[in-house]
């Protein structure tokens, strides 16, 4: 292993050192993480952004409001009777909820504006994603390698086999449910499939804070797919000592000594 200096300022150590100890990581394996993740061609890239519901906005201008309210007053006219019964569930509502709407925005009743964001979550960054997907292969390298193993005539623990399938998102958490939402719009699309079972079993709910161990262990698949990389002729499939790796990932590093 290679050892680089690098120098910094004073309060960027600090800044390193209180997120390495919130990651329960000394500072070179902190640093080394996100050295990773920019330079080995995995989708990833971790960015903790905000998520939940879209806040409600406290401003319009003339044009977006006079935009706003003619959509509104089209779909009034548009709904049947067919559609009403459909759009209410939805959260279209009756003609007269769409014509208090463009009211509201003809009014400028700003105080109400919150209906306009009323069942809009805000955006899953890019990154983020990326970051599911990350997950979700490494996931199904695991299993497809530890699937090829056991065609070999290796056994594979029952433990490590229930470390290494995927239990889906705390949807307790904002950002990880808004993550298990879009896995399930992937299944949905074709992706993904062998996690359908999973969803229809518990909606992905894995009613517990997944989403910091995963990030332990795609740091450590990335860092097997980097070396892995070296090597033109090397399988992509995990041998039965790079599974462990990132196995034991799982268990947080303030834990490891008890594990």
């Amino acid at each position: 292993m290679t050892t680089i200096n690098l120098r910094i300022d004073e309060a960027t150590r600090r800044l390193l050192e209180e997120q390495a100890a919130t990651n329960g990581l000394s500072i070179s394996e902190y640093v080394r993480n996100l050295i990773n993740e920019a330079v080995v061609p995995l989708r990833s890239e971790v960015d903790p952004d905000k998520s939940g519901d879209e806040p409600s906005p406290e401003h319009f201008e003339f044009f977006e409001r006079k935009v706003l309210s003619m959509l509104h007053r089209i779909m009034a006219r548009v709904m049947s009777d067919d559609d009403r019964q459909h759009d209410a569930a939805s959260g279209d509502g009756e003609p007269s909820d769409q014509y208090r709407l463009a009211e509201v925005l003809e009014r400028g009743f700003t105080a109400e504006y919150w209906y306009e964001a009323a069942a809009f979550s805000r955006e899953l960054s890019p990154r983020n994603c990326r970051r599911v997907n990350d997950i979700l292969e490494m996931f199904r390298v695991a299993g497809v390698s530890i699937q090829r193993l056991e065609e070999d005539g290796t056994p594979v623990d029952r433990r490590l086999r229930e470390v290494l399938t995927f239990r889906g998102f705390d949807h307790n958490r904002p950002l990880e449910l808004q993550m298990s939402m879009y896995l399930t719009h992937m299944v949905e699309d074709g992706r993904w499939e062998e996690v359908g079972d999973l969803l229809e079993q518990t909606r992905g709910n894995s009613h517990s804070p997944m989403l910091e161990t995963y990030d332990r262990m795609v740091s450590e698949y990335r860092a097997i797919k980097k070396n892995k990389d070296r090597v033109p002729t090397s399988s992509y499939l995990l041998s039965a000592d790079e599974l462990q790796r990132i196995a034991h990932a799982w268990v947080h590093p303030s834990n490891r000594g008890r594990a």
